[in-house]
């Protein structure tokens, strides 16, 4: 076994002490001298004909610099893949309420704020649909982008725009399919048939920092961008489209992020503050939002019509889904959800004949975002149910029927891709045995009734997927590392700094990790799709390899070896064969009077790299879904969890838990505990506490942290009660000691797990999160009310 010096050690955080102490900035901690402060006003109206937009009264408020429209920018659109149909600000019509009409800069918030209230809109109601099903019906009366197919749309690999056409849906966002086998004639031949509706809520991602940037244009057109963003390189290509601006005069930097979860990827107050920079001659602009601001922002609820068939034995023959995801009012990446959306179904069982249909489909509902666990807890709430029931009514232990189906290496899944590195069975395993350990389950006390679930999760990395990486090693032989891989608080930076440590043999605390700066770290992917360890930390590996090769080219001549011979530790560079043959680092530079060392060939030893992981993507065939690699690797988790039932309050309380979660390889152990213990957390709230609430005009009724309820410590089982295990099935090929990332797989089985304690322990399927007390005690018929 490979012995390492930092990879897999308990280790603190390399940014901890900065944040404890309150050193580490946050976009709204930075101050610039002459600094404004902007404000946005948003339509009160789910969908309206904007007819005109009077802001002279708000132009005189003392203070104001700025106020404007969409008359003022240009006529723009963008977007990464799918429709290109996003504004900086509505033009023409606003599609949901929230929708951002004009913005001000003023000297200080209360005066912007002030300003915006005066900003006088003549609007055109227009009809509007909120329900998803209602909006997906050919012959809906509402049309909420009738220039969808006359715009900029690129289609995902394996999406058809011509296919999407042919569904002759006009409020279709994106459409993907997997067709495998015969599915009529399995169900034919199943003995046990399992069918259900399933839906997920509305939720938001509930990052701690809401969205803020502050943008500063200087004399030469120079746009500079402070942001709380997880994506640099996507925000810039965004900025650049949304406002006409040379990708060359934009440089995004990002500073601390105090959270992300998905909601963070995308172009949105980094445009804002930046299209009042364009008038406020040369003064920083900081827009800063709201808490209510950032519910405009949300992720996609479903509707999962699923159906499956299974043999006596448990063999699982047949699925069939219909997959409906509300995208909202703005397409965006719609596409390209709705076709990851698939890999959740996909990921975990066999299933030899399959057929998928997802849409997504437009509303008059908040723009939707990406969410952590993007397009797989959706159905995985669904199959874990359907496995769940198809146990019951077989009468076969839920953990044998999953352990007869899941799919292990080799096997190939209903896309056609060969599984590699599946560690589904071993998180099964794990957590199975660890509930063997619980104390035996009494059922019932009184009104309070006990249940445990146990459930199953996958969570796909994307492809095609790239990473550029910059080594220097600096005078005194310390390691600066330049990437763009952005730490949200799950602790990349810390992996960087052990992987460039590793690779160097030196003492973690010898390596620096700039922060990200397009103007100064190369182009990343960013914080998205479980990819930045993978990605980020394989790119490093390799740039490591490239600046050791030049070191060694410079020291062989003066140890009379050869390069090849050579190794590094602790900043020495020594033979393989003969340790004592040493030379330090900071000699192999020259020393020039008055100004210090310097390397006199080249200047300075710096390393570079760029990997690219393409799979098969491209060649996806739009009618089967069928290709030979449709994701980098899969990442896999399970959750068992006993509840308590209050069947007088239908309060529920989760009382003991147990998460496997496979990570390929734990490179910062203390990191995956923590991914799989925030993980629950998320997934309980979503489970029992999180939904956005809407009134028949479009209007969210709870944008806020005292009526959007979220769980908190007191919610959590005690800690000796709680267990996370960490699975490692290395990742092929190997890139980083076969660590996979850990960031998403971990929340996808958390409300299917919890879900189905609770019907363990009520005899009650709920299929409709979340799973609140009034909707308990509406299926046991102890509520008045139709759920």
């Amino acid at each position: 076994m490979e012995e390492f010096r930092h990879i897999g050690k308990r280790i603190p955080k390399v940014d901890a002490r900065n944040k404890v102490t309150g050193l580490g900035e946050f976009t709204d901690d930075i101050m610039f001298h002459n600094m404004l402060h902007g404000a946005v006003k948003h339509s009160p109206h789910a969908h309206a004909r904007i007819k005109k937009i009077d802001t002279s009264k708000a132009k005189k408020v003392p203070g104001v610099a700025a106020v404007i429209s969409a008359e003022d920018l240009p006529d723009l659109k963008f977007g990464l893949t799918g429709s290109y149909d996003y504004v900086v600000l509505a033009r023409g019509r606003a599609l949901f309420v929230g929708d951002a009409v004009a913005l001000v800069a003023a000297e200080d918030q209360a005066a912007a704020q002030e300003a915006v209230d005066l900003i006088k809109v003549e609007y055109e109601e227009l009809p509007a649909v909120f329900d998803m099903e209602e909006a997906w019906q050919p012959d809906c009366p509402v049309e909420i982008h009738p220039d969808f197919y006359e715009s900029r749309v690129v289609m995902p690999g394996g999406c058809s725009l011509e296919l999407l056409k042919q569904q002759g849906r006009k409020n279709l966002s994106g459409y993907f399919r997997v067709r495998t086998g015969d599915v009529d004639k399995a169900f034919q031949q199943a003995d046990v048939v399992v069918e259900n509706r399933y839906t997920t809520q509305w939720m938001t991602p509930t990052p701690l920092e809401p969205d803020c940037a502050i943008a500063q244009v200087d004399a030469n057109g120079e746009v500079t961008v402070w942001g709380s963003n997880q994506c640099p390189y996507m925000v810039r290509t965004e900025l650049s489209d949304a406002l006409g601006l040379p990708l060359s005069k934009i440089r995004v930097i990002v500073p601390y992020v105090g959270g992300g979860f998905g909601n963070k990827l995308e172009l949105k107050a980094e445009a804002m503050a930046t299209a009042l920079a364009l008038f406020t001659n040369g003064r920083p602009v900081k827009v800063r939002w709201s808490r209510e601001e950032t519910f405009n922002y949300t992720s996609h609820p479903s509707i999962i019509y699923a159906k499956d068939g299974f043999k006596k034995d448990g063999t699982l023959v047949a699925r069939e889904f219909r997959w409906l995801l509300d995208t909202g009012s703005y397409g965006g990446w719609s596409a390209l959800k709705v076709k990851n959306s698939a890999f959740g179904a996909l990921g975990i069982y066999k299933v030899p004949n399959f057929k998928l249909d997802c849409y997504g489909v437009f509303t008059n509902k908040p723009i939707t975002v990406s969410q952590r666990g993007f397009g797989s807890r959706q159905p995985v709430w669904a199959i874990e149910n359907q496995m769940d029931e198809a146990a019951r009514e077989l009468g076969i232990d839920p953990v044998e029927l999953r352990l007869k189906n899941v799919m292990v290496d080799g096997d190939v899944n209903a896309s056609g891709e060969t599984m590699e590195s599946v560690g589904a069975k071993d998180c099964l395993v794990k957590v199975n045995e660890a509930m063997q350990k619980w104390p035996k389950l009494r059922r019932t006390s009184g009104h309070i009734k006990r249940g445990r679930g146990i459930a199953l999760g996958t969570k796909y990395s994307l492809v095609p997927i790239a990473a550029a990486v910059i080594v220097k090693v600096c005078e005194d032989a310390a390691i600066e590392v330049r990437c763009s891989a952005v730490d949200m608080g799950q602790g990349i930076t810390t992996v960087l700094a052990q992987t460039a440590a590793e690779e160097f043999n030196i003492p973690i605390d010898r390596v620096k990790v700039i922060r990200v700066d397009t103007a100064v770290t190369p182009f990343g992917f960013g914080a998205s799709s479980n990819t930045q360890t993978q990605i980020a930390g394989h790119t490093l590996r390799v740039a490591c390899d490239d600046v050791k090769e030049q070191i060694f080219a410079k020291a062989a001549p003066l140890l009379e070896a050869k390069p090849e011979d050579l190794d590094t530790a602790d900043s020495v560079v020594f033979v393989k064969d003969d340790p004592d043959n040493a030379i330090p680092i900071v000699e192999l530079y020259t020393y020039m009077p008055l100004s210090g060392l310097f390397l006199d060939e080249g200047g300075e030893f710096i390393g570079k790299a760029t990997v690219y992981h393409t799979g098969t993507v491209y060649d996806t065939d739009p009618m089967t879904g069928h290709t030979a690699k449709m994701s980098n690797y899969w990442g896999y988790a399970c959750l068992g969890v006993e509840v308590e039932v209050d069947t007088d309050t239908g309060q529920v309380k989760v009382s003991r838990m147990a998460s496997s979660l496979d990570c390929g390889k734990a490179i910062y152990p203390p990191g995956v505990e923590g991914q799989i213990e925030g993980g629950f957390s998320m997934g309980m709230g979503q489970a029992l506490f999180e939904e956005m609430l809407f009134d028949e005009k479009g209007r969210c009724l709870n944008p806020n942290f005292t009526d959007y309820k979220l769980p908190t410590s007191t919610d959590h089982p005690a800690l000796n009660k709680s267990e996370s295990i960490i699975v490692e099935c290395p990742h092929k090929p190997e890139r980083m000691w076969g660590g996979k990332g850990v960031g998403e797989a971990t929340i996808t089985p958390m409300v299917a797990g919890i879900g189905l304690a609770v019907n363990d322990a009520v005899g009650v399927r709920l299929k409709d999160p979340p799973i609140t007390p009034e909707r308990i005690l509406r299926a046991l018929g102890t509520l008045g009310g139709k759920e």
